[in-house]
């Protein structure tokens, strides 16, 4: 090796890892990782051992507390210790994931555990901006506090072009269509997609998009209703071929800050989803479960699809020495 051109080497090597750079090795207690349905079966006596420990305290949390209640618990996006707030329905169980209010942030769980999510995937070190695929929403603020560049949107309608800006409930709101965004080729440094997909009739294409729109090296996060002990993703409505909606289960209507009315869900996904991102051209492509009591993260363990994007960052401005030596990175990973 000519000694000479160790910088250069040591540059490259280092574009090179980010280029192949996988998700974090360590995750924070409570969080765990899984590649396919064969290893979640492995493990599923375990799985349901755990899942009937978490019952009983979360059983011990209503009874312990006059409620409303709350539980003492880190806030991962306050970087503190505070006390969550649930309520309990005059009948049946308490909605952990849509409870648990931090008192100083005032995020309820799902939020916090998705802000938490881009902590620990480092989402920061990307060069574009974050996309969050919703506008109306306590956690769309939250992320713009975060990083300002943040991007969110709401579906207004097939008479909207994408990107287009509509005032709707008093808010100026961007629209996008998942399945047809907008934005540039690798323009984005990450993207949160939560509870969207499930609503989304044709929801692969909003795949390729996702990958299309990401930068190299781009991370996405999706949350959407899954049975984790089935493969194949359940089709619970479908659009006929004179547009009218087939239901083909009963149906099931979820809260939509856009329509008071609720929206109509499609789909129940299996591990598939899994591998159908990963068929979308992702480096890698795994589901993360949650329960973490320490962080106010209760109730039914709650599923992410985590992915990145093969590649190294290229900021169109950078010097053109570091451009063309992140350019034979690429190469040299590629090839």
């Amino acid at each position: 090796m000519d000694l000479k051109n160790l910088g250069e080497h040591f540059a490259l090597w280092r574009a090179a890892r980010a280029a192949c750079r996988p998700l974090p090795a360590r995750l924070p207690s409570g969080f765990t990782r899984w590649k396919d349905l064969d290893e979640y079966r492995r493990a599923l006596s375990e799985v349901r051992r755990d899942w009937s420990l978490a019952g009983q305290y979360e059983l011990h949390q209503q009874i312990q507390h006059r409620l409303p209640g709350a539980l003492r618990a880190i806030c991962a996006e306050c970087d503190a210790v505070t006390l969550m707030h649930f309520d309990q329905p005059e009948s049946g169980e308490t909605n952990w994931r849509e409870t648990l209010r931090c008192e100083r942030c005032g995020l309820i769980n799902r939020w916090r555990l998705a802000m938490h999510l881009f902590q620990v995937l480092r989402t920061d070190e990307h060069l574009g901006p974050i996309y969050i695929t919703e506008q109306l929403t306590p956690l769309y603020l939250a992320f713009k506090r975060r990083a300002a560049q943040t991007i969110g949107s709401e579906y207004l309608g097939p008479d909207c072009a994408g990107g287009e800006t509509r005032v709707h409930l008093g808010h100026e709101l961007r629209h996008e269509d998942v399945t047809a965004l907008s934005m540039a080729d690798n323009s984005i440094g990450a993207i949160g997609c939560f509870d969207v997909l499930e609503h989304v009739p044709d929801f692969l294409p909003s795949l390729s998009e996702f990958h299309r729109v990401l930068e190299p090296g781009g991370t996405l996060v999706i949350s959407v209703p899954m049975n984790l002990e089935a493969y194949t993703n359940e089709r619970r409505a479908e659009i006929a071929e004179d547009g009218s909606i087939r239901h083909l289960m009963e149906p099931q209507y979820h809260g939509d800050p856009v329509r008071a009315e609720g929206v109509l869900c499609f789909h129940e996904f299996g591990w598939e989803l899994v591998d159908q991102i990963r068929a979308a051209g992702f480096m890698e492509s795994e589901l993360w479960t949650v329960w973490a009591p320490e962080f106010g993260y209760l109730g039914a363990f709650q599923p992410f699809f985590i992915a990145r994007k093969r590649g190294v960052p290229v900021r169109v401005d950078a010097h053109p020495a570091l451009v063309q030596t992140r350019l034979r990175a690429q190469e040299h990973a590629d090839g």
